[in-house]
């Protein structure tokens, strides 16, 4: 044979063990009697298989199976059709099967790649079952197109038989065995004995049924239902031995239940066989019962069915049928397994739709672009105090001192520091804390802070191997994910509930700037973010099942004011990842934050840091800068109007990354800028269009060095420099634009993807910086990304290494080295993005740039001496609605607001506001908008996750109800995985809480509460500082308005007394002192 041929398919087989399935009552097509697994070694070449290893896994598998070669009748073969491999297959099979077959009683080969062709990963679970169907129905198909038998194959040695017609399996061989061979590419080999099953094929005949029968089908439309009422009637026609009573039962039992239902009451198979016919056939016959199941069911109640022996009235059976309709869960009790038909699926075509592709002399249908210039931002701090922080204590908690001096003493700090403190009461709820540090000052007394309340805390330190020591300190190798899986599950243990907190500062061991090398630079991110990676996997997060924050601490990796020295720059990538964590794993707490540069007090950190752990504060992105606290927003920039001048043509400008498509943008920049000597810098050789436009360039004078290098590799780069030394040029400037952009999403990330990503951004820009930071260079400009500047889904290891080129730029830029990272939005053009992720980020609100925009802001950007600059075109009202959609963050406040779905109204005047009854079918058509599918496809009891929701249709479907509703859904309860029932319940509560507004003012009630109250959030610290200066009105706040000419005071003195009516908290005085 000479004919591999590639196919596509699948396979899906159940396993389960025989005796189970046996007393489960379930239908057993076949038994793995045995299997055995072994590898070629060795061979003469990839392609080559092993003939030994083949023998010897064949026969090992009938070793475990207990099955001597003479009881296998057929051996479904691997058989690939090529001249070496069949060959190879064959004789091995006739080592182990020639002396107990005969041309008499041949081995009786075949292979199911003569009708599907290779289908590689799935030819074993195709091969295993036509083995299974053989066995089961005692015949064995012919091998088609089997006509010139290979030569290279003895075949007058080996009492072989290839079938080329269907034959019965041979008489006399009971039970029928079967061998199926499946050989990998790699030189796995697999054979696995499959024997007849041991009880009957067929159903065996019940004792008569007795009373009437109810026949209960579901399916998800009403096309389908009818399909299936007829597969029904024709599989009881068939099946003559079966009894009703067990036909009705398994079907009850082993089927799924969907809206569309039908329930058919006969007393008799040929009854129920005619009934079921007629509703196929369009109509309506008597006692078939139809209807569509309503979102919130009529009776939840579980229904036991009748047993089949005792008579039931056609009354019982009705109001058992109308029950079922209506959604009650209907129990079949023990069910007999019996055939019944699958489920009649509506194809349909999912084909795309067939596009015009470029044949060079018409373009192909470019993307959208933005015909407007990008606007410019950069990353700002703003100083942020603390909110009160200690939540639950009351007043008899709180400790006066009658001195600064006093309070100081009791907390072991400084009397210059302002502190405002509680005790607060043990909580009923134990938390348990990973605390990933190694020793030091800080660790210590952050983990003291936890356990003086009582709580449970694992401290937690790289190691090359997993143990807990007699402290409880735990030892893990970071760049192995089990070890933290393990972690977790052990510390859950020790504590008796799942870890609720995990704290991350191994990166506070990281070199600073200074003495940092590339090796130290990738131990200390390997570290850092592959321990975090796995933290974040491990920690079950994005399925909202697990209460848990993941904070992150660094020490000088963000540059917060202008002094920062921002040395802690091997640090920086855990911010990047911490945005891809936050973005992807809404469901996680926890955030990042910075330390000083230089360590204060350690007490004084750890209680910082302390308190923000458990502040319920919605900042994620914070920094401690000289005892204040700051946290990180997005604000506007004007770009200035003046233009870069122009480069020199008699220096050399380096371009990492030049063959790219930002990096040929770069280059035509610096030639329409000047520049005649330009060293284009890649791994790769220019594919062609990049040949010819080099080649273009060159025509007009410009001097293109093209040098293939590795710009992670310093070695090579320090090639690369000799070579601009030998154009006896100087250097005047650099631009890093390598890197390759991953999408992968958080939970599929390996180390092998993380690295490979760091590998250009980080380690390459560090050697560049580290060979050229002795030269007097006009700029040094790192191509970054908005990714790292808010996070982006399926990006946390490209976010990671973006946001070191950040700190790159500001550490330069600190040492009096010129430099700028530019965090650019997408720039539409030849390589940039994938052409799906452009159209995403299209949906959300961000346009690409187009690249003479990028030209013109790369000019402009030069002339500004900031280290880092923010340049993209984005609708801000639609990008926050997205990017708030998976958490609270409020790095983008101080820009335009999300669009909201429509004014606030009163619910009662709205003209769009539905009836109750007709909700759940508006979120079912609002659903089919947003998700842009069939009403048929959608289970009300579903998550909407389940059906591809992700963070824009929620937002979508969230506005839509909105306007038909006037009930604000969070956004988070789309993506926590509601169904349609959920939300049904969820808009029917809220609506039924809002009351028509009243005409008359409510009366104030007055008596003071007989009952200790305790006090909120702010009450608390406004009594605090009442201890402190009891005599001193400050904490008496004042709000002064300005009202606007025609304000109906009266109005307002009505509207302020009914607010006070409705909050008890506003009509709130203390009574008697803090004991």
């Amino acid at each position: 044979a000479d004919g591999f041929v590639r196919g596509e398919g699948c396979g899906i087989v159940v396993l389960k063990r025989l005796a189970d399935a046996l007393s489960d009552g379930d239908s057993v097509w076949a038994v793995i009697r045995g299997s055995a697994v072994n590898h070629d070694g060795r061979s003469s070449g990839l392609t080559v298989p092993n003939g030994t290893a083949q023998r010897d896994v064949i026969a090992r598998a009938l070793q475990l199976a207990g099955v001597p070669p003479d009881a296998v009748a057929y051996i479904e073969a691997h058989g690939t059709g090529t001249r070496l491999g069949d060959p190879v297959e064959l004789r091995a099979l006739g080592a182990v099967f020639a002396k107990s077959h005969s041309n008499e009683q041949p081995l009786r080969i075949g292979s199911l790649k003569t009708n599907f062709g290779h289908m590689e990963s799935a030819a074993g679970i195709a091969g295993l079952i036509k083995a299974v169907l053989c066995v089961r129905y005692g015949e064995i198909p012919p091998h088609l197109h089997f006509k010139t038998p290979n030569p290279h194959i003895p075949w007058s040695e080996l009492p072989i038989k290839i079938p080329t017609a269907l034959e019965a399996w041979p008489t006399g061989q009971t039970p029928r065995i079967a061998g199926v061979s499946s050989f990998g590419f790699s030189g796995t080999n697999v054979h696995v004995i499959v024997e007849q099953s041991p009880v009957a094929s067929k159903h065996q005949p019940c004792r008569a049924s007795h009373g009437m029968h109810m026949l209960a089908l579901s399916a998800k439309n009403e096309q389908a239902l009818r399909t299936m009422a007829g597969q029904y009637a024709a599989c009881l026609r068939h099946n003559t031995g079966i009894a009703l009573g067990d036909f009705c039962r398994a079907t009850l039992a082993r089927r799924s239940r969907f809206r569309q239902r039908l329930a058919v009451i006969a007393q008799s198979a040929e009854e129920m066989i005619n009934r079921l016919s007629a509703f196929a056939n369009g109509h309506q016959p008597e006692a078939c019962h139809t209807g569509v199941t309503p979102i919130i069911a009529t009776d939840s109640s579980i229904r036991h069915y009748p047993r089949n022996d005792e008579p039931t009235t056609a009354q019982d059976m009705t109001a058992l049928a109308q029950d079922f309709i209506a959604g009650a869960d209907i129990e079949a009790g023990n069910a007999t397994c019996v055939p019944l038909p699958t489920y009649p699926f509506q194809r349909r075509r999912h084909w795309l739709a067939a596009t015009r592709v470029s044949t060079g002399d018409t373009p192909a249908e470019p993307l959208p672009e933005s015909v407007s210039s990008p606007d410019w931002y950069e990353q700002s701090w703003i100083e942020k105090p603390r909110p009160f922080p200690v939540e639950g204590a009351r007043p008899k908690d709180i400790h006066r001192f009658t001195t600064a001096d006093a309070l100081a003493d009791s907390l072991g700090v400084h009397t210059n520091q302002a502190v405002i403190v509680a005790r607060t009461a043990p909580t009923a709820r134990r938390r348990a804390w990973l605390l990933f540090a190694n020793p030091s000052d800080l660790a210590d007394g952050l983990r003291k802070q936890i356990e003086i309340r009582g709580d449970f805390c694992r401290q937690v330190m790289p190691s090359e191997h997993y143990a807990i020591r007699p402290d409880g300190t735990a030892l893990i190798d970071p760049e192995v994910p089990e070890h933290i899986a393990r972690l977790i599950s052990d510390a859950s243990a020790a504590c008796g509930t799942p870890v609720t907190d995990v704290i991350h500062m191994w990166s506070l061991d990281a070199p600073t700037g200074g003495s940092l090398t590339i090796n130290t630079l990738d131990d200390a991110v390997r570290l850092s973010c592959l321990s975090a990676l796995h933290l974040a996997q491990a920690l079950d997060v994005g399925k909202a099942k697990r209460e848990c924050s993941l904070w992150m601490v660094t020490r000088s990796a963000q540059a917060v004011r202008p002094e920062d020295f921002v040395d802690g720059l091997a640090q920086s990538p855990l911010w990047g990842l911490g945005k891809g964590i936050a973005t992807e794993c809404p469901a996680l707490g926890g955030g990042l934050i910075d330390l000083e540069s230089v360590p204060g007090d350690a007490a004084v950190e750890a209680l910082q840091l302390y308190e923000e752990f458990i502040l319920t504060d919605k900042e994620r992105m914070l920094a401690f800068r000289g005892g204040k606290r700051y946290a990180a927003r997005v604000v506007r920039v004007t770009p200035p109007d003046a233009h870069a001048p122009d480069l020199s043509s008699s220096a050399a400008y380096l371009i990492t990354g030049g063959l790219g498509g930002l990096g040929m943008e770069t280059c035509r920049w610096m030639v329409n800028h000047g520049a005649r000597h330009i060293i284009l810098v890649g791994r790769h050789p220019p594919d062609e269009p990049t040949r010819m436009e080099l080649d273009t360039l060159r025509a007009v004078g410009v001097e293109l060095v093209v040098m293939q290098a590795d710009v992670a590799d310093e070695q090579q780069m320090v090639s690369v420099l000799e070579r601009v030394r030998g154009l006896q040029l100087a250097l005047h400037g650099v631009v890093q634009a390598a890197g390759m952009a991953g999408y992968t999403l958080l939970t599929e990330l390996d180390a092998k993807s993380v690295l490979e990503i760091f590998r250009a951004k980080v380690t390459g820009a560090w050697v560049l910086h580290k060979l050229t930071q002795n030269m007097s260079l006009d700029f040094f400009i790192c191509y970054s990304s908005i990714t790292s500047v808010w996070g982006s889904e399926k990006q946390a290891h490209y976010t990671a290494a973006n946001q070191f080129l950040d700190a790159l730029a500001h550490y330069r830029a600190a040492q009096g080295l010129t430099a700028i990272t530019i965090n650019w939005g997408p720039i539409a053009g030849r390589g940039m993005f994938r052409a799906d992720y452009t159209r995403a980020l299209l949906g959300m609100g961000i346009r690409p740039v187009q690249p003479r925009h990028m030209a013109a802001a790369l000019s402009r950007a030069l002339t500004m001496r900031k280290p880092q600059l923010i340049i993209a075109d984005i609708d801000w009202r639609m990008f926050r609605n997205v990017y708030e959609a998976r958490g609270d963050s409020r790095l983008l406040t101080l820009l335009e607001p999300a669009i909201t779905a429509a004014p606030a109204r009163p619910l009662a005047e709205s003209a769009l506001m539905v009836a109750d009854s007709d909700t759940g079918a508006l979120i079912v058509q609002s659903i089919v908008l947003a998700l842009k599918t069939d009403p048929d496809a959608i289970d009300v009891s579903q998550p909407l996750v389940d059906l591809g929701l992700d963070s824009l249709m929620a937002v979508d479907l969230r506005n839509r109800l909105f306007t038909h509703t006037g009930v604000q859904v969070p956004v988070s309860m789309f993506l926590g995985g509601a169904s349609v029932t959920a939300l049904t319940q969820y808009i029917l509560a809220a609506r039924a809480q809002v009351a028509p507004p009243s005409t008359t003012e409510p009366a104030v009630d007055s008596t003071p509460s007989p009952e200790d109250q305790p006090m909120s959030y702010g009450q608390r610290a406004l009594w605090f500082i009442h201890c402190l200066a009891p005599e001193s009105p400050a904490y008496n706040l004042m709000l002064a308005l300005t009202l606007a000419p025609g304000t109906d005071l009266v109005r307002l003195q009505q509207a302020v007394k009914s607010l006070a009516a409705r909050r008890e908290s506003l009509r709130t005085i203390f009574i008697g002192g803090p004991d």
